[in-house]
């Protein structure tokens, strides 16, 4: 009888032993799938295109996930996101737009509709708009969209990149304001670089197919002589009026955006004894992308002089 006893004992308390485990395991694995803080399912960012995205990603730091409207490849002023993504945007703890591209007021409401309550930040409040020149594709509202080419009115929507996620997660409120004093720092060394790049040009014209780098013309001296007309690729008149001024400023390159087809360049580029240079306004990596710009402008000049 005490042995029967003893050995119920002991298998009451394997027993125990073994609930006790397997309690350990379950709490564990419903901890795993709770929406902590860092849990990029349940902290998403939504930005409208590419060269938003770093910029946003350094202000907000690793415990967000940054979703992007626009996919490489695609052109802001006829992208159609697909249902799952118009979803994804507006479940978003905020989304970041320019405020002034075709896409964004095209896709407001059907975003919004998923979640009326959706914190939308205008990142271009207080930005010096230019006025349309007539052939921008991009112009909605009376104003060229393209300010996140220009370092001075990138630092204008970090700003309101800080200060919105300041409001919405007031406890990491230094990280935020840490983080953006640091990418303020890069983005004067960035200017800094491009004007270093493009200081002594003694030509300050260049040719683009489609007219997206107004900002950054206006911001280091430049002019940009437009090819395309009101959206459109330009009739044989306008060519002929293009192709002539190119070769009476003596300007051998034509830039070209890898979204737009390029026959229209070539042929222009062909006619000046030219070559077509792609320039991506939507690149990826916002600083060095226009570096590489300053130092692709600097070279047309140098092929031009030569």
């Amino acid at each position: 009888m005490i042995a029967i006893q003893q050995s119920v004992e002991k298998k009451r308390r394997e027993k125990g032993r073994m609930s006790a485990t397997m309690l350990g395991i379950v709490l564990l694995s419903l901890t795993a799938c709770q929406p902590g803080p860092d849990n990029v399912e349940t902290r998403r960012i939504a930005v409208t295109i590419l060269p938003q995205k770093d910029i946003v990603q350094r202000i907000a730091g690793k415990g967000f996930h940054v979703d992007v409207l626009v996919p490489p490849g695609f052109n802001p002023a006829t992208y159609a996101p697909a249902p799952k993504q118009v979803r994804r945007m507006g479940s978003s703890l905020v989304w970041f737009r320019i405020g002034r591209l075709p896409v964004e007021l095209a896709w407001m409401d059907r975003i919004r509709s998923v979640n009326p309550h959706l914190n939308v930040v205008d990142t271009a409040e207080g930005v010096d708009w230019l006025a349309p020149n007539g052939r921008d594709t991009h112009e909605v509202a009376g104003v060229d969209p393209h300010i996140w080419l220009s370092p001075r009115l990138m630092r204008i929507q970090a700003q309101h990149v800080r200060n919105a996620l300041v409001r919405l997660d007031a406890g990491q409120s230094e990280t935020y304001q840490r983080n953006y004093r640091q990418l303020a720092t890069e983005i004067a060394a960035t200017d800094k670089q491009i004007r270093e790049i493009l200081a002594d040009l003694s030509c300050r014209d260049f040719l683009a197919f489609h007219p997206s780098w107004a900002y950054f013309a206006r911001e280091y001296g430049l002019n940009q002589i437009a090819i395309e007309v009101d959206g459109k690729s330009p009739a044989p008149g306008d060519l002929s009026r293009v192709i002539a001024m190119a070769r009476t400023k003596g300007l051998h390159t034509v830039f070209v955006q890898p979204q737009f087809d390029t026959a229209a360049a070539e042929v222009v580029a062909q006619a000046i004894d030219g070559r077509v240079v792609v320039l991506d306004p939507l690149a990826a990596d916002w600083a060095e992308n226009l570096i590489s710009t300053a130092r692709k402008l600097r070279a047309a000049q140098e092929v031009s002089l030569r």
